[in-house]
């Protein structure tokens, strides 16, 4: 086989269930030019019959030589690729048949060595979300205008440092919703010794590391990564889990810099710390902003015990925490965390839920919801043809030229 434009990185494991339809969303691409390479991780259901199932050329099967965590196994998967450009896939996720042709466009016309699209959700099970019960099968995305814009990395990165998470202007590279030149890579791993330390989120650190390697960035303003939320999902893990697994990727002595909270709702923090460390000189130019931090800190506290959630113990330690910062800052929170104002939108989000009290919010100042929400119309059944259903006739009728 020629070296291929694209190869599509689909590490796997023990997710039968969903890998054919991200299997199928690579192989109905609308660009031929790639291979599809799927990592089998020491599985133990059927995926290994799943992927034997598919009798297509541009399929390439790889076993793990061992049992792999999640960033091992990118690491491991990734150093299979021979393509120009990698993309990369979740294995219960899926990409529209325009993804690689729309990139592909995208590299030619802008001549840039990373492109990013935004990222639209789908739902495999009745959820809650956005002050709205979510159906089955729904799709959901922001607004989108389906234009192609540059946008220079050191702009980019300022952003999310500046937000502790994603900017609002646009989507920035976690993996599955990019394509990277390989050089982008080979200087990484030259610097570093691994492109997805054991220690990180990997899909956040790279944004960090990937957006660092290179001049500008071309983002595609549309929902071409197909992203699949479940029970099954990282994303939606029980909170106390979610507590227990944070505290354990981030040990106290995970960074230099001391990080006074570990709160699972902002795993975005020590790994945005960790990655601007690792790329000191680089990002030395970049102040970490301490205020933001303990104010979203506290956002997320509330948001926990809107939803339910025992929060005692973080509300105790948020405070201890202040109590050993300068007094300027901790007289600042404090007056933030006691004011009546405050009080009483903490009471409005206790008693509506987070979500709901943004949405009615919004109704009540005349604003519409920023997003899309897309059942029925459609008529998927699944990821799969979810995916196929976000195509250049989706695109023409759903983008907006204004972020409403």
């Amino acid at each position: 086989m020629n070296k291929p434009f694209f190869s599509v990185v689909l590490p796997t494991y023990n997710r039968a269930s969903y890998l054919p339809f991200a299997i199928k969303s690579v192989l109905s691409q609308t660009f031929g030019d790639f291979e599809l390479i799927v990592s089998n991780n020491f599985s133990t259901d059927e995926t290994e019959q799943v992927i034997k199932g598919f009798d297509d050329s541009r399929i390439r099967y790889i076993k793990t030589t061992q049992s792999f965590d999640m960033n091992g196994h990118w690491e491991f998967a990734l150093n299979h690729s021979k393509g120009e450009y990698i993309t990369f896939l979740g294995d219960d996720d899926a990409h529209s048949p325009i993804y690689l042709e729309t990139f592909h466009k995208a590299i030619e016309e802008t001549k840039t060595k990373l492109v990013v699209c935004k990222i639209g959700r789908y739902y495999f099970q009745e959820s809650r979300g956005y002050g709205v019960t979510i159906p089955v099968n729904s799709f959901i995305t922001g607004y989108f205008t389906g234009d192609t814009t540059v946008n220079e990395s050191n702009k980019v990165i300022n952003s999310i440092f500046s937000n502790l998470g994603y900017p609002p202007e646009f989507s920035i590279p976690q993996l599955s919703n990019s394509a990277y030149h390989h050089s982008i890579f080979t200087s990484i791993k030259k610097r570093m010794k691994s492109i997805f330390p054991s220690t990180v989120l990997g899909d956040i650190y790279t944004s960090i590391t990937t957006t660092n390697s290179v001049d500008s960035i071309a983002f595609v303003d549309a929902p071409l990564f197909v992203h699949g939320f479940s029970k099954d999902s990282s994303t939606s893990i029980d909170s106390k889990e979610k507590k227990k697994a944070f505290r354990k990727l981030f040990p106290t002595d995970f960074t230099k810099t001391d990080i006074p909270l570990k709160l699972s709702g902002l795993s975005w923090f020590p790994t945005l710390v960790k990655a601007k460390e690792d790329l000191s000189p680089d990002l030395d130019n970049i102040t970490i902003d301490w205020k933001n931090y303990f104010v979203k800190s506290y956002e997320q506290i509330l948001s926990e015990e809107a939803q339910g959630h025992n929060v005692r113990e973080e509300k105790e330690e948020i405070f201890s925490v202040l109590e050993k910062h300068d007094k300027g800052l901790q007289k600042e929170l404090s007056q933030k965390f006691n004011n009546p104002k405050d009080r009483v939108l903490h009471w409005l989000r206790c008693s509506l839920g987070s979500r709901d009290f943004t949405n009615r919010l919004r109704k009540a100042i005349g604003k519409k919801n920023h997003f899309i929400n897309i059942k029925g119309e459609g008529n998927f059944n699944n990821i799969f043809e979810c995916a196929k259903f976000i195509d250049k006739s989706f695109i023409s009728t759903y983008k907006t030229q204004k972020d409403l």
